[in-house]
């Protein structure tokens, strides 16, 4: 449960945050500290911080085949389901993404 609070509030910082770049954390509430979801763990400005577009929603959350991997199940109005794989940086607090998405496109 923990993982995915931690998932979903990296996604939000990208949504909420329209792809700008925190160096630090941002304190949300009470209750989170809000890390950028990145593309690479290099220091500095690196790649572009992903977005997620504004027409998916989270469906689901499940376990990659590392330990430490996430899959981020999304759907779009259409029915298409995306994939988005990343992982946590285990030096680290950050949730890195790979630089692709997988699709199931829904039946027309």
């Amino acid at each position: 449960m923990k993982i995915t609070r931690f998932i979903i509030a990296c996604i939000l910082s990208v949504a909420v945050l329209g792809g700008t770049w925190l160096a630090r954390a941002q304190e949300v509430g009470d209750a989170f500290l809000l890390y950028p979801v990145k593309f690479d763990g290099s220091p500095g400005k690196g790649q572009p911080t992903p977005r997620v577009p504004s027409g998916w929603r989270l469906v689901s959350t499940s376990g990659g085949r590392a330990p430490n991997e996430t899959n981020l199940w999304f759907q779009d109005a259409s029915g298409s389901v995306f994939m988005v794989q990343g992982f946590k940086d285990p030096n680290s607090r950050e949730f890195l993404v790979y630089h692709y998405v997988n699709e199931i496109e829904a039946e027309k």
